[in-house]
């Protein structure tokens, strides 16, 4: 195993822990924004997890099962601002 490939299992940890951090603050979180912004991050750090996994197995695969989760993930996030502005003018 040569030095990359240490610094690449250390990075796959690390993202793996910052997930399951995320994931304690998805269910613990106060207001439902929180959870949003909280879903939006682990999302990120999936597709983090799944890119550095495909470095280390040298599977190409793996980055059009990231990519689309990303994209799943941006329009996610894109279908709930759209939601939370039509929410607000019509509170007005």
């Amino acid at each position: 195993m040569n030095y990359f490939e240490t610094l690449l299992w250390v990075a796959l940890l690390a993202l793996i822990v910052a997930f399951f951090i995320t994931m304690i603050r998805f269910v613990y979180g106060p207001t439902f924004m929180d959870r949003v912004v909280t879903f939006d991050l682990m999302t990120a750090n999936l597709v983090g997890v799944i890119g550095i996994y495909a470095m280390i197995s040298d599977d190409a695969m793996l980055l059009d099962v990231a990519l689309v989760l990303a994209l799943i993930g941006f329009f996610g996030i894109m279908a709930f601002a759209y939601y939370t502005r039509k929410r607000t003018k019509n509170d007005r």
